[in-house]
């Protein structure tokens, strides 16, 4: 798949994998994959020691990002479902910038949620950088709000960290998805987990 790429341990228990140190990114050579899938098995036995497996996801790096998002469905007893949008990656939790809608909503109720992220700074293009389409990046909600809706039974979380903002686009690097109960007593078998964990590209 060429280089540079990203290594991630894959394993249900894993579901913040940078808080265990499970992912090392842009390697750019066999050797440094190798060396980074061992020293990952080492920091997990450290400080995730239940979650160690020998599963490795090897992914192309996309990027370089103008913006990172986190965007998160979940299903509320009380409200239904609720969609939250907020800076991604590393600032999810620095920057305090979030706006959450109850779905379903329209399409000028996802851009105005856009609108008042502070990100939105960035993706319109900050002090003159390149900046992304921010109508492409309201495609994307309006089209992961339309799913969670058609399957809102089945909907316990939908968390993708980070949606990143391309100059051409967006893509979803890490999604962590989970039934609702309801859904996942009526799935339950010996060989099924609650939790699936999609990541698709770094």
């Amino acid at each position: 798949i060429g280089f540079p790429v990203a290594v991630k341990m894959l394993n249900p228990l894993l579901a913040h994998k940078t808080e265990a140190g499970a992912v090392t990114l842009n390697l750019t050579s066999a050797e440094q994959v190798s060396q980074a899938a061992a020293a990952i098995r080492e920091r997990v036995a450290a400080k995730a020691p239940d979650a160690l497996c020998d599963r490795f996801l090897v992914e192309t790096m996309v990027g370089p990002p103008v913006a990172e998002l986190l965007v998160s469905v979940r299903a509320d007893a009380q409200f239904g479902l609720a969609m939250t949008l907020a800076s991604g990656g590393i600032l999810t939790e620095l920057a305090g910038d979030a706006v959450t809608l109850l779905l379903p909503a329209d399409r000028s109720e996802f851009e105005r949620a856009i609108g008042r992220l502070k990100a939105v700074r960035l993706i319109d293009g900050y002090r003159g950088q390149a900046g992304g389409n921010r109508e492409v990046v309201v495609d994307c909600l309006v089209r992961l709000a339309d799913h969670a809706v058609v399957n809102r039974h089945e909907v316990g979380l939908i968390e993708i960290n980070p949606l990143l903002v391309l100059a051409d686009g967006v893509c979803a690097v890490d999604a962590l998805v989970s039934l609702s109960a309801d859904a996942t007593e009526q799935r339950r078998t010996p060989n099924m987990a609650a939790t699936t964990e999609l990541d698709t590209a770094s």
